[in-house]
């Protein structure tokens, strides 16, 4: 037997008996919500590029746990904020990929770069973490939804099947875990591309790296693609995808793309394929039940 096989079945092994193996997360008690009396948005959050396994010269895994922390007291603040007018009770978050690195030499990074390995990156930084952060999210909101697409960094080669993927066994692993909590719900796609409905609203949901640059310049690969999936994929409002590792908000064609930026700092990947630096941040939303998208604020990672 290949082992391309073996390592697809092995996945797919770890995908189908996560309900039995994995630790449920006892259930989450609800602090005391003090709402506003203006119109009530939900709270959008994009995660994504975590990159964790990957060391550079300001980036590591303490740094990544770091700048975790720093996302959620950041969160908390921004929510405090707006509960003085308005209620915000429900967090949507869009898990689009990406949260590891991978290990695979010369593919995806030199053995210099390789801080350690894909069972530690997987189940002792990215699940805990990803854990820890959404049970401090239930104690704060009266419900969570995730959504959840693949990246390309947790695919094992080119051979493998696209469903043998990091992503997916961190979700599928963190679904399980929160099996106890009824206020949390994850929706993981089994495609490339998911569509999250908030309101009237439809949020089309991909990793990015589907799209071909030119002149190693994302947007018209980008805009290009939005125009095409309108009709393949279906009718959508928003468009939000990570990958490029910068942060962008584009309207165009009636379509609002937003980009979110990484945890990664320091990255070559995007000064020799863009030519600029990370954005090291991530992307907090509000949506209104009658105007979409109300805010876009940058949640920033480093100090």
């Amino acid at each position: 037997m290949r082992k391309e096989q073996i390592i697809s079945q092995l996945a797919a092994e770890l995908i189908k008996y996560a309900d039995e193996i994995v630790p449920r997360v006892p259930p989450t008690t609800l602090k005391k919500i003090k709402n506003g009396r203006g119109d009530e948005e939900v709270f959008v959050l994009l995660l994504s590029d975590f990159q964790v396994g990957i060391k550079t010269s300001t980036y590591n895994t303490s740094v990544f746990e770091e700048r975790f922390a720093r996302l959620t007291r950041n969160v908390l603040k921004v929510l405090a904020l707006h509960r003085r007018s308005h209620p915000v009770n429900r967090l949507v978050v869009f898990l689009l990929g990406d949260l590891v690195h991978n290990e695979e030499v010369a593919r995806f990074l030199s053995i210099d770069e390789l801080e350690v390995v894909v069972h530690e990156q997987v189940f002792r930084y990215a699940i805990p973490i990803l854990q820890s952060f959404f049970v401090e999210m239930l104690r704060n909101f009266k419900s969570v939804e995730v959504y959840c697409v693949r990246g390309n960094h947790g695919q094992f080669s080119k051979l493998h099947a696209s469903t043998t993927n990091l992503d997916d066994i961190i979700y599928h692993f963190l679904h399980a875990s929160f099996s106890r909590e009824k206020r949390i719900k994850f929706y993981i796609s089994e495609t490339f591309y998911q569509i999250a409905k908030i309101f009237h609203f439809k949020f089309l949901l991909v990793h990015g790296d589907t799209i071909r640059m030119h002149y190693q310049i994302p947007w018209y690969g980008i805009t290009t693609r939005v125009m095409r999936w309108q009709n393949s994929i279906g009718n959508f409002d928003f468009v939000c995808m990570g990958h490029f590792h910068s942060f962008a908000a584009l309207d165009w064609g009636g379509k609002t793309i937003i980009i979110n930026g990484t945890f990664l700092s320091d990255d070559d990947w995007s000064k020799q394929r863009l030519g600029l630096t990370s954005s090291v941040c991530q992307v907090l939303l509000g949506v209104h039940p009658k105007r979409g998208i109300s805010f876009i604020r940058k949640i920033f990672l480093t100090k």
